[in-house]
C-alpha cells in the first residue's frame, strides 16, 4: 500500500507541532510494516515564504527574525527511517506525489484541504482521509483570530471542503458527534482513533527532587491557558507551601505570554522559565517533575497530557475534550473547569499534600498514570488502528470503482 502523508508545513519547521511529529512517526512506522510511506510537504523555500505570511496574520513580526527551519534535511530523513520525504516548491509538484499514492492522509486545516480541492480538478486523486488535529470549534469567546477561526471552520465553505474526503479520523467521541451535528450529509466514514506516544529509549527512573516540581510545557497562548498559569502561581504564592514548590515553564508564544512568564521568574526564585527547548531535552525535564499542569481552554486531544501520563506524572488538566479522554479524575490526575485558577491551585495543593503525607498513594497514582497510558495509547496499538483504517479506505475505493 502506498500511503502519502500530506503536511503543507514542512515537518522540519520551527512551528511544527503535534501533527508534524505525528506524520513523521506514523510514516516511519508504516514503512517498517512494509508499506510505501512518504511525507509530502512544501520545500523549505516555499515554507520560508509561508512563514512571512504567518507572521503578519498572527501579528508576530518577531518571527521574521527567526530561522523558520529547526531540523536539517539529514535529521528529518533520519527520523523518517525507511519512509520517503517528498518536497516540492509548487502546488502542482505536490500533486504529482499525491496522485501516485493509494491513499492520502492529511490534517483538517484549510490550506491542506484547499490544496487537495485544487489538485482534484487536475488529477484523479486516491481516497483522502482527513485527521482532525485542529479544533473545529473554539468554545470560548476570545480574540479576533478565534472568531475568524470559528466562522471559517464551522461554515459552508469548510463543509464543501470536507465533501472531498472519503474518511475522517477524530481523536475523541466528542469530535465525532460535533462533525455529525455540524456537517450533516457527509459521505465520509468517521473513525475514532486516539493519538499515541512512543517513549524514547534511555533512562526512565525518576530524578529525586527536594521540592515539589510543577511542570507547564506548552505554548504560551490563550488556547493553552498561559494566563491561567500566571494566576495559579500568584494564588499559590500566598500559601506557605509555595516555598516548597518549584514551577518549571517550558514553551514560547505570544509576546504578552512570554512577558508574563518572565515577570514571574523575576519575582519568584522558584519559578524557572526555560523558553522553547529541543524536544529531546523534554525527557530529562519530565523525569525531574512531579506533576504536569495543563490548563488549556480547548484541545482536539492533548499530547502534553499523554506524554506526562506516560512518564508517570499525575496531571492537573482542564475538564475538556482531550484531557478528559486521557486523565482519569482522582486516579491518574485531577480535572478542573477551564479558567478556574482557584480550582487549579487547590488541585496542585491536593497533590502536594498527597505526596508529602502519603507518598505511597502518590506513587500509586503516578504508576497507574504510566501503566494506563502505555496500555491505552501505545504506538503499536494506535498504528495498527491507523493501518486498518487506511487499508479499508483503499478497499472501499476499489469496490466503488468495480461497482461503477
Amino acid at each position: 500500500m502506498k500511503v502519502a502523508f500530506l503536511s503543507f508545513f514542512n515537518p522540519a519547521a520551527r512551528s511544527g507541532g503535534g501533527f508534524e511529529r505525528f506524520v513523521v512517526s506514523a510514516a516511519q512506522a508504516m514503512a517498517e510494516r512494509g508499506h510505501s510511506a512518504s511525507v509530502v510537504t512544501s520545500s523549505r523555500k516555499l515554507y520560508r515564504f509561508t512563514w512571512v505570511l504567518m507572521s503578519f496574520y498572527y501579528l508576530q513580526p518577531k518571527w521574521l527574525a527567526k530561522n523558520p527551519i529547526k531540523l536539517s534535511e539529514a535529521e528529518l530523513r533520519q527520523n523518517l527511517g525507511q519512509a520517503s520525504l517528498c518536497e516540492s516548491s509548487t502546488i502542482v509538484g505536490l500533486g504529482k506525489y499525491l496522485a501516485d499514492a493509494d491513499v492520502i492522509y492529511t490534517k483538517n486545516e484549510i490550506p491542506e484541504l484547499v490544496i487537495l480541492k485544487f489538485l482534484s480538478l487536475r488529477w484523479k486523486l486516491p481516497p483522502i482521509v482527513v485527521g482532525m488535529h485542529t479544533s473545529l470549534l473554539i468554545p470560548v469567546p476570545g480574540s479576533f483570530h478565534v472568531k475568524v477561526h470559528n466562522w471559517l471552520y464551522l461554515g459552508k465553505f469548510y463543509h464543501s471542503l470536507l465533501k472531498g474526503c472519503s474518511g475522517i479520523m477524530v481523536h475523541t467521541d466528542d469530535d465525532a458527534t460535533l462533525i455529525r451535528r455540524r456537517f450533516p450529509g457527509l459521505n465520509a466514514k468517521i473513525y475514532t482513533i486516539p493519538d499515541f506516544f512512543d517513549l524514547a529509549s534511555g533512562e526512565t527512573s525518576r530524578h529525586h527532587n527536594d521540592k515539589f516540581v510543577v511542570l507547564f510545557a506548552n505554548r504560551l497562548t490563550e488556547q493553552k491557558g498561559s494566563d491561567t498559569l500566571y494566576r495559579v502561581i500568584k494564588l499559590l504564592s500566598a500559601r506557605r507551601e509555595f516555598s516548597d514548590m518549584e514551577f518549571v515553564i517550558v514553551g514560547s508564544g505570544k509576546a504578552e505570554g512570554e512577558a508574563a512568564v518572565r515577570k514571574l521568574a523575576n519575582e519568584y526564585d522558584n519559578v524557572r522559565s526555560c523558553g522553547q527547548v529541543p524536544y529531546e531535552q523534554m525527557h530529562d525535564i519530565l523525569l525531574s517533575s512531579d506533576v504536569s499542569l495543563v490548563p488549556s481552554r480547548w484541545e482536539t486531544f492533548s499530547r502534553t497530557c499523554l506524554e506526562a501520563q506516560w512518564y508517570g506524572l499525575p496531571v492537573v488538566a482542564s475538564h475538556i475534550t482531550g484531557p478528559k479522554d486521557i486523565v482519569i479524575h482522582n486516579q491518574t490526575g485531577l480535572l478542573v473547569s477551564p479558567e478556574d485558577a482557584e480550582g487549579f491551585a487547590q488541585a496542585i495543593l491536593k497533590l502536594y499534600h498527597l505526596k508529602k503525607e502519603s507518598s505511597a498513594e502518590f506513587m500509586k497514582m503516578a504508576q497507574k498514570a504510566s501503566s494506563l497510558a502505555r496500555e491505552r495509547f501505545s504506538k503499536e496499538k494506535i498504528i495498527t488502528m491507523l493501518e486498518d483504517m487506511l487499508k479499508e479506505q483503499v478497499v472501499l475505493k476499489k469496490e466503488d470503482l468495480r461497482d461503477k
